[in-house]
């Protein structure tokens, strides 16, 4: 058996493992059911509260995380726990049963996790570790069916005793994998705001909630529901009813994935809940209620799939999250008025959610395609800026200013980069300096925030929050030598339809411009063939597309769908026809002064396919650049003209890069001149005043040039408190 097998193998057990001791958590439940009647949900809990003792101690003993055959001990004391119980078949028994095996559960479950991240390349460890969570949930809803079958054969002793078997028989296999490992601790302390605490355990807590909820409530009022059938019977169902909703959920998993349907979800929750405690609870209405439940659970635990990457880090998340499945089995014991508890704690989602400003969730990631929030959303973007700087983004190389030692080259070209331009009440003008700069490059790039279209163009699809750029507006910036090329791959171009896209593009055509769209296009100059292709991370009408738009988002780089794998094999294509490969790409997040680390990783998986420039737009705030190993990533020019009260929306930048030509394009510098919108006007600004400079003045002070020029006066807005 070669390695790969072997771990294919060792797969199995490990999620075979997690099912057996799902169905065993919940198995039990049918016995505390006959022995301790409605007091049952006590005992319940029980096994939770050592769960959550067991995570917890993962989380800080790296003693036990690291303990040899940790697997084989961890799961000795699980069957333990089954033969305590049998020989005391009490209420005392029952209590510390269940909650050593919640103990010795908690401790096995994060090793498990921790195989699974050190023996899965990347682009499987999601799908495998939402395995591993999908084959522990669909056990816990399939246990007390089986129990229940050998209830009716045996005595309640010899059941308890007989659960042990298949628990040993996993200990067999398990003596395979040795745990034992000298794993990081990648998770120190988890930092953030209170929302992005909100935002990473909230779902998953009331998934788990309602989940021991259900299981609880069912265990002590099934046969009242549905008197005509064994609880056995009830429960084989609801396994059924689980598998279902993880199917939907997983059809429907492009568009549950978004933040804000999953914010819908929770208060489509509560309501029903609600509506199940004020009218009568029949069979069909409970079956809606477990295929939602399941559908959440899906959801919750993909969006937490990937996050966490140790055994160490699972144990923090379930830790967190595992309360939720406690008090989802105390909410049981109050019989029909724990529905109102499930509907207070999905209400309270929505509350919290409706608080929230742009600088505690990133609409770009969870963009709605629909949802009753998405009007909540649009209202509150770009009110508050996001100063924070991700943990894990690698900011030594991030630059305002950047030249190369070797600077011998003749031959140059000198291309000019520009932000965002968007819909502005005005004509807007350039002052003379602008002219100067921009006269000095042979291309200048400016992105276009929405379609030319005329009055003639097809109509809007939403009146309200669509951009699109007038006659005068267009030849305001594309006059002889101002801007050339034209950026329309963006989440605004398609705001005024298909027809306005193809309106743009014949006009740029017209006026003698390069248009960069997702088709690749070429351009010669002193002997060099520039390429270029455009990618935008969303179009902001979902329902329309257009075949020169491409929409991936960067995470989806990482993940290796179908979709980014097509495009990437288009950038090869591409470079293969090129000598200079420059890729525009709309992504990142409204608001914010840095890149985040996936821009980071994605500009390298770009760079190693050959693209040479990545032009970056969206953010409406200047960033600074990066050059990897001399290829340059502009993560965001900010914005060029935008009409937004903050100051910083009134401010962009000129990127000027300038390389050599020789057999290839060698960069040699790369210039800042920062801009500021004012009054119709767009004028060069200190760059020192710039709130951009001012923010990144002390994370990057060797990368900021200092600016000596004389500039005409230019009366600048005040800066609004965030």
């Amino acid at each position: 058996m070669n390695k790969e097998e072997n771990n294919n193998l060792n797969l199995y057990i490990v999620i075979l493992t997690c099912f057996i001791n799902g169905s065993l958590a919940s198995g039990m439940v049918p016995v505390l059911n006959l022995v301790l009647g409605e007091r049952s949900a006590t005992a319940f809990s029980a096994y939770f509260v050592g769960s959550v003792l067991g995570l917890s101690l993962i989380y800080f003993s790296k003693f036990l995380r690291t303990l040899k055959h940790g697997l084989v001990i961890y799961q000795s004391a699980f069957a333990l726990s089954f033969v305590l119980m049998a020989l005391r078949l009490d209420s005392y028994g029952l209590h510390i049963g269940r909650f050593l095996e919640g103990l010795s559960g908690g401790l096995l479950l994060p090793l498990a996790f921790g195989w699974i991240c050190r023996n899965s390349p990347y682009e499987k460890l999601g799908t495998r570790a939402s395995a591993l969570n999908t084959a522990f949930a669909l056990g816990f809803v399939a246990g007390p069916a089986f129990v229940e079958l050998g209830i009716e054969n045996f005595t309640l002793q010899k059941v308890v005793l007989y659960l042990t078997l298949p628990v040993l028989c996993t200990l067999v296999f398990l003596t395979r994998i040795d745990s034992e490992t000298d794993e990081p601790n990648r998770v120190e302390h988890y930092s953030g705001t209170f929302y992005e605490w909100w935002d990473r355990f909230y779902y998953l807590i009331f998934a788990k909630l309602v989940y021991g909820f259900i299981i609880a409530y069912l265990t002590s009022y099934a046969t009242h529901i549905v008197p005509d059938y064994s609880l056995r019977s009830i429960l084989l169902g609801i396994v059924g009813l689980f598998i279902v909703g993880q199917i939907l959920a997983h059809l429907l998993k492009n568009v549950l994935e978004s933040h804000l349907v999953l914010a819908n979800l929770l208060l489509a929750m509560s309501f029903y809940a609600l509506y199940l405690f004020f009218w009568k609870i029949t069979v069909p209405n409970f079956i809606v209620f477990v295929v939602f439940q399941s559908i959440i659970v899906f959801v919750a635990y993909k969006k937490l799939a990937v996050s966490p990457n140790s055994s160490r880090a699972f144990a923090l998340y379930n830790a967190l999250t595992d309360p939720g499945l406690i008090l989802g089995s105390l909410l049981a014991s109050f019989g029909d008025i724990g529905f109102l508890g499930i509907a207070f704690a999905g209400t309270l989602a929505t509350l919290v959610f409706l608080i929230r400003s742009a600088r505690h969730f990133r609409a770009e990631a969870e963009y709605p395609p629909f949802g009753i929030f998405a009007i909540a959303k649009m209202l509150r973007k770009q009110k508050i800026l996001n100063r924070d700087i991700e943990p894990s983004l690698h900011t030594k190389n991030l630059s305002f200013h950047w030249s190369s030692p070797a600077q011998d080259q003749k031959k140059k070209i000198r291309l000019a980069f520009s932000g965002d331009f968007a819909t502005v009440s005005r004509v807007p003008s350039l002052d003379d300096g602008i002219n100067t700069l921009l006269a000095s490059c042979d291309y200048r790039f400016l992105n276009l925030e929405g379609p030319y279209a005329s009055e003639k163009s097809s109509g809007f699809l939403n009146k309200w929050n669509v951009f699109g750029i007038s006659r005068e507006q267009f030849h305001s910036a594309t006059k002889k030598g101002q801007y050339n090329i034209l950026n329309l791959v963006n989440n605004h171009i398609l705001d005024k339809g298909r027809k306005a896209v193809d309106q743009t593009l014949d006009f740029i055509k017209q006026n003698n411009l390069h248009a960069i769209t997702s088709s690749a296009s070429f351009l010669k100059h002193e002997g060099i063939s520039l390429g270029f292709l455009g990618l935008s991370f969303e179009c902001n009408m979902f329902v329309l597309n257009h075949p020169q738009i491409t929409r991936i988002r960067p995470h989806e780089f990482m993940q290796k769908t179908k979709l980014a794998e097509m495009f990437l094999e288009k950038i090869r294509d591409t470079k293969k026809q090129c000598d200079f490969l420059i890729l525009s790409y709309h992504w990142g997040f409204e608001s914010e002064f840095a890149p985040s680390t996936v821009q980071q990783q994605c500009a390298r998986l770009f760079f190693s396919e050959g693209v040479d420039l990545i032009y970056g737009h969206h953010s409406h705030i200047v960033q600074p650049f990066e050059v990897m190993d001399g290829k340059l990533v502009l993560y965001s020019c900010g914005n060029f003209a935008m009409e937004e009260k903050k100051r910083e929306y009134l401010e962009g930048v000129i990127f000027i890069a300038e390389y050599g030509i020789s057999d290839f394009l060698n960069l040699q510098k790369v210039e800042t001149h920062s801009l500021c919108y004012s009054e119709g006007r767009i004028s060069l600004m200190p760059s020192q005043e710039s709130l951009a400079f001012q923010f990144w003045k002390k994370t990057l002070p060797f990368a900021l040039a200092k600016d000596t020029r004389d500039y005409p006066f230019v009366e600048l807005p005040k800066p609004v408190e965030s």
